[in-house]
């Protein structure tokens, strides 16, 4: 909201595991922002978050300053930068919470912002060739007036174990087996 100066809203987070074909069957055609933030520090990992090119084009818009009601059709490197600066200051944000509640320092490396379509998502990187099944966040985003959408947090399964298992640790509990 403070980036944006529009009132944002997020839901509750839905997770899942899921393979590309199931993953890929959540979007239309219309091509995606794809933002990989990897953690440099307090964790071994990589974030990939997927939203939409229209809708990615509204908060490159807000970025720039203007209203966000007149985004452009096409998104250029500076736009697509706007977009990853806002996608970076959120999961900066999201480190720096996570960092409170681990009491240890996490931190992330500059998000990498790319405009791809599902095909080309799948072989961008090793990601998906490294992982047949990941874990899937789904939070729907609002911007006042202007956005309702999906933004996907995908995640590998062995990190998900090993935030889990920081949890876990925290809360002086031993990890539930059927939980692996």
């Amino acid at each position: 909201s403070t980036l944006l100066m529009k009132e944002v809203s997020i839901t509750t987070p839905r997770v899942a595991v899921y393979n590309f074909e199931e993953l890929q069957s959540k979007f239309d055609t219309e091509d995606k922002v794809l933002i990989q933030i990897e953690y440099k520090k307090g964790f071994d990992g990589v974030n990939l978050l997927f939203i939409g090119k229209k809708d990615a084009s509204v908060i490159g818009d807000l970025m720039m300053g203007n209203d966000g009601t007149n985004p452009p059709t096409e998104m250029d490197d500076l736009f697509l930068s706007a977009v990853g600066e806002a996608m970076n200051q959120m999961m900066g944000s999201a480190a720096t919470s996570l960092a409170g509640m681990f009491k240890k320092e996490i931190d992330i490396m500059p998000p990498e912002v790319m405009l791809k379509n599902m095909p080309e998502i799948r072989i961008h990187g090793d990601f998906f060739k490294n992982n047949s099944e990941f874990v899937a966040v789904e939070f729907d985003m609002e911007i006042e007036g202007l956005v309702k959408t999906k933004i996907y947090q995908i995640m590998d399964k062995d990190f998900v174990r090993e935030i889990t298992k920081e949890m876990y640790k925290l809360e002086g509990m031993e990890e539930n087996k059927e939980s692996k």
